[in-house]
């Protein structure tokens, strides 16, 4: 979109979601994606938009999507406990999650489609890769659905430093919030052991897949990882369908044969369990194991240097007082 015409583009967007969110938008049909960057949320994004009538929302807590999230107290990584007031950022995503400050910052997106603003049976599908450890705190203050995607991290760390953007993300740059480290006190001693880059970026996944699935119930997401949805798409789309009580579209069976738009090349000609593969030609055998053992060490157990997650140990860390 031309900057000339972006700030009319803005105002018209933000004056149009401001009167929907307070008339006619009923947040419960608002989901909420969250995974880690480089984790597969846009696949998984562009398979849950074939919903008719439904409108992304892209990334609305990045900085450099939308700065003036950072005025309300979110960073590059967010922690909110359960319990926590923090009525800036409540009332901040309350806007977020309804639409209400609507902008082409986080209309800008592959998946962006004007006329499905209009159609009011429609709802928003809000992606974050920076909100899985206030997920928990999300699901409890606002009655919208979610879905949690994990994916392996051998696979999230090679596609990150493969890919560049996080190559400037070093150890003294890691944003973590105090609470965390007061909620979790083994986290500080894995934090002095971590050096190389790969454990660096493991630090960071491990932390944003520990939180939420250590998370006491109740846990009303829809979980599901990278990997089973590779192997075994079918089956995962219409259970994660039924969870948000929609049927599921044709387009959603198609679209899982589609690689997204921001999927590498080489994965983009990769089918199946060829897809899960690709970080053992990208890492070295002592980098994937510095990565594992960054995630042991933070207490995610259920990934090794098999492809795919140890469905038993996942059900251990997530059967927490059931």
């Amino acid at each position: 979109m031309s900057f000339a015409i972006r700030p009319a583009a803005d105002a018209v967007l933000r004056a149009y979601g401001a009167v929907r969110a307070n008339t006619t938008y009923d947040i419960q049909d608002t989901i909420v994606v969250a995974s880690t960057g480089r984790g597969g949320s846009t696949w998984l994004t562009e398979i849950l938009a074939t919903l008719p009538g439904y409108t992304v929302l892209w990334e609305p807590l990045h900085l450099g999507n939308n700065p003036a999230c950072e005025d309300h107290g979110f960073d590059w990584q967010n922690y909110i406990p359960r319990g926590a007031a923090a009525p800036s950022r409540r009332a901040y995503l309350q806007q977020l999650l309804t639409g209400e400050n609507l902008s082409t910052q986080i209309l800008t997106s592959l998946e962006f489609r004007p006329s499905r603003l209009l159609q009011p049976a429609g709802g928003y599908l809000v992606k974050f890769v920076n909100a899985n450890m206030m997920l928990p705190w999300i699901t409890d203050t606002f009655p919208v659905s979610a879905v949690l995607m994990i994916r392996h991290p051998c696979a999230v760390v090679a596609s990150q430093m493969k890919h560049g953007a996080w190559g400037h993300v070093t150890k003294d740059e890691i944003t973590v919030p105090n609470k965390l480290f007061e909620r979790y006190p083994h986290l500080p001693s894995v934090y002095e052991s971590i050096e190389a880059q790969e454990e660096v970026l493991a630090f960071e996944w491990a932390l944003q897949t520990y939180v939420p699935l250590q998370a006491d119930p109740p846990r009303p997401w829809f979980l599901t990882s990278y990997e089973d949805l590779v192997v075994n798409g079918p089956s995962v789309v219409e259970s994660m369908f039924e969870h948000l009580g929609h049927p599921v579209p044709d387009a959603a069976y198609e679209q899982l044969h589609v690689p997204s738009a921001t999927s590498s090349d080489r994965l983009q000609q990769r089918e199946g369990t060829e897809r899960l593969r690709t970080w053992r030609e990208r890492l070295s055998p002592q980098q994937a194991d510095r990565i594992l053992s960054v995630a042991r060490d933070v207490g995610v157990t259920c990934y090794d240097n098999s492809l795919r997650p140890d469905h038993e140990a996942l059900g251990a860390m997530t059967a927490r007082d059931e």
